[in-house]
């Protein structure tokens, strides 16, 4: 629940009941915030959703101690918010579009054809995770090279990626984008 009306508006009665699809892992509906407003100390006109969870049973309720979960919002956008377990509360939210593998939006084309193509084919730390939107170093990279060289920076790295599968990938992504540069970005893994 939280400062939303489709949250509950902070009612524990009218809050959004999760699902346990792929337990412990639990899911929501897609639950629209456009009602949300600037958080009532900010000075800027930025939005933020604030909440927390409530487990309900039949001796109470049991809500999450400490400071308020929050996302910063962008109308219109469709997110999908990762917040770790019930009761740790993380300091800064990450979040990821549903839409597949993110093409910068600095990715269109020069005047004048200046500017390189560079792939990132790489796995979870390359794709951004753990960031707000899955802008992370790859997504930084490709703003800096396009601001100072107009260069076009695609990211089509995967969580979970290892050398064989980025190996099949690294095809598809030569033949698909030809890009002038390829950064083939995994990340270390430790196996128990």
């Amino acid at each position: 629940m939280g400062n939303s009306a489709c949250l509950g508006s902070w009612n524990v009665s009218q809050a959004v009941a999760l699902k346990a699809l792929h337990y412990p892992l639990w899911k929501s509906h897609e639950i629209d915030v456009s009602d949300v407003g600037p958080p009532e100390e900010a000075s800027s006109s930025s939005k933020r959703l604030e909440y927390k969870y409530v487990v309900k049973g039949p001796n109470g309720v049991r809500w999450e101690h400490g400071n308020n979960r929050w996302a910063p919002i962008d109308i219109g956008t469709r997110l999908t918010i990762h917040d770790g377990c019930f009761g740790h509360i993380q300091p800064y939210p990450f979040s990821f579009q549903e839409d597949g593998p993110e093409i910068l939006e600095h990715s269109q084309e020069m005047p004048g054809g200046r500017g390189w193509c560079i792939a990132i084919v790489g796995s979870s730390v390359a794709e951004g995770y753990n960031t707000w939107r899955k802008r992370g170093w790859a997504h930084l990279l490709g703003e800096a090279l396009h601001q100072m060289y107009g260069h076009r920076v695609v990211n089509v790295s995967q969580s979970g990626a290892n050398t064989a599968t980025t190996k099949e990938r690294l095809k598809d992504a030569v033949a698909q984008l030809k890009p002038d540069i390829v950064i083939i970005a995994l990340s270390w893994a430790m196996r128990a």
